[in-house]
């Protein structure tokens, strides 16, 4: 901006001698140089004017303060300069730096910059140009405090680089939609997302709907189109195809804005990355078809459980039946006969043959050796049992400080050992056996093992059937055990028993 100074406020010649006609040019000089006064002295804008000092050879080497007006003063806080020269004003003093403005304009061109007094924590707005008939000489000076202004884009864009920084944290980019001009533009977070360089642009429609998954692309051109009908909010998820070949899920929240007439004009929107929520969603979910599934499993392996239980105890209470029935109930019989004979002597005998029975028979319904803890009572007294009861050759190899403290554990271990024997007895066509019971980090393995006619191991589901063992696995599974069967055609048979020594020490993740 420059001030319309007459060069009569800027120099004037005293050696002229006014006429009547100059009386009249020499009063309107007069108004025009007050009002020139008023305005100078009453600008907000603080403005002065330099003169140039040049030597001899015409290379200026000084500058004058020619003329400043109190806004001038008020903006740099120099004061009575006015006649000064740069020997009288430090040249590096702030906020003026006069000596800079001279020589910028000794450039012929109109300057402008912004410069920020630090001193007084001011920015100011300077313009530098030359001036007057005097313009190889004289230089204006042009200050316009735009310190709110200043401050104000400064704070602004302060608030944008925080939006900017935030928006990277949290991955989220902003996007903006001209509807009428179909032209977009996206924060530097919307191309990351995509996979796309910022130098490229934001694409055309064509080109991000080629980024769509295949099998989303219908339904967001859809939805969108539904949302710009209705107006307010747009809420989507879908599925991109970044130019890596990388899938990835985005969530897009978007409003549209419409004009007075109610037509839509704009679409604000933010877009952001969602594809480890999907994935792990996706997760849960086959984890619960999972878990369904393996509930079915194990529901059904309690009811083949329950049902080998239930056949289990029947084959018990008929045999329970059969000893009362053929052996007990003949033998009282008997008695009863004899006693009527009067035969006291074979009445007796066949009395005390019956209580033996019933003495067998509690026994191996609740053997007394279940309530003690120790291993070594429990195999004691079944090997010497079915030694007895089948002629079975038994060796027995036990740690005398193999201890059980859960009781139904002890009763299991004695139900499936006395199997295993009998397998023994039924199929192995030997009498020899061996019995090994080590324990071990809180668990018992107990081993049945025989040299006798054994069996193919690719075969073991059908023999295993037969055997009984599948009931044996399915048993040992439900409290955390374990059953391994290792056979050779010929050369017999090992069966291991592995279980926890109680069933506080399950570990959930064997259980089936």
């Amino acid at each position: 901006m420059a001030l319309p100074i007459p060069d009569s406020a800027l120099h004037s010649d005293s050696s002229a001698q006014p006429s009547d006609s100059a009386v009249e040019v020499h009063e309107r000089l007069r108004r025009s140089e007050e009002r020139y006064r008023a305005l100078f002295e009453s600008m907000h804008e603080g403005f002065c004017v330099l003169e140039l000092l040049f030597d001899e050879v015409g290379t200026p080497y000084d500058y004058r303060v020619v003329e400043s007006n109190p806004a001038f003063e008020r903006d740099t806080g120099l004061v009575d300069i006015v006649g000064a020269t740069a020997r009288a004003i430090a040249p590096d003093a702030e906020p003026h730096r006069l000596p800079t403005y001279a020589r910028v304009a000794l450039t012929g061109e109109p300057t402008r910059f912004i410069h920020h007094a630090s001193s007084i924590d001011r920015y100011l707005d300077i313009s530098v140009f030359r001036t007057g008939e005097a313009k190889q000489r004289r230089v204006g000076v042009l200050i316009t405090d735009i310190t709110a202004r200043a401050k104000a884009e400064m704070a602004l864009r302060e608030n944008e680089e925080r939006l900017r920084r935030a928006q990277q944290v949290a991955g989220i980019g902003t996007w903006d939609l001209d509807i009428r001009t179909g032209t977009a533009t996206w924060s530097e977070i919307v191309y990351d997302l995509m996979g796309l360089p910022p130098q490229g642009g934001v694409p055309s429609q064509e080109e991000w709907e080629r980024l769509l998954h295949p099998e989303d692309r219908d339904r967001v051109r859809r939805e969108l189109r539904q949302a710009l009908a209705a107006g307010g909010s747009y809420v989507n998820e879908f599925r991109i195809i970044r130019p890596d070949g990388a899938t990835r899920w985005l969530a897009s929240r978007g409003y549209v804005l419409r004009d007075a007439e109610g037509q839509p004009v704009r679409m604000l929107g933010v877009n952001f990355d969602v594809t480890e929520r999907v994935q792990m969603e996706q997760a849960l979910a086959d984890l619960n078809a999972t878990l369904g599934a393996r509930v079915e499993e194990q529901t059904e392996r309690v009811r083949a459980l329950s049902r080998a239980l239930t056949l289990a105890e029947q084959q018990e209470r008929r045999r329970i039946a059969h000893v009362l029935h053929d052996d007990v109930q003949q033998l009282l019989v008997g008695a009863k006969m004899m006693g009527a004979l009067g035969n006291m002597a074979r009445f007796e005998t066949i009395l005390d043959e019956a209580i033996e029975k019933t003495r067998t028979l509690a026994h191996e319904m609740s053997p007394p050796f279940l309530h003690n803890e120790g291993l070594a009572d429990l195999v004691g007294w079944l090997t010497a049992r079915e030694c007895k009861h089948y002629g079975l050759d038994i060796e027995v190899r036990i740690s005398d400080n193999v201890s059980i403290p859960d009781e139904d554990l002890r009763v299991m271990l004695y139900q499936l050992l006395r199997e295993l024997l009998l397998n023994v007895v039924k199929h192995a066509g030997t009498n020899a056996v061996r019995v090994t019971a080590v324990a071990e980090e809180g668990r018992v393995r107990v081993m049945v093992e025989d040299e006798g006619v054994g069996f193919d191991p690719a075969m073991l589901e059908e023999q295993g059937a037969t055997l009984g063992l599948p009931s044996v696995r399915e048993r040992l599974g439900f409290v955390g055990g374990e059953l391994t069967v290792e056979s050779v055609p010929g050369e017999g048979t090992c069966v291991t028993l592995d279980v926890p020594l109680s069933f506080d020490t399950i570990s959930p993740h064997r259980v089936g």
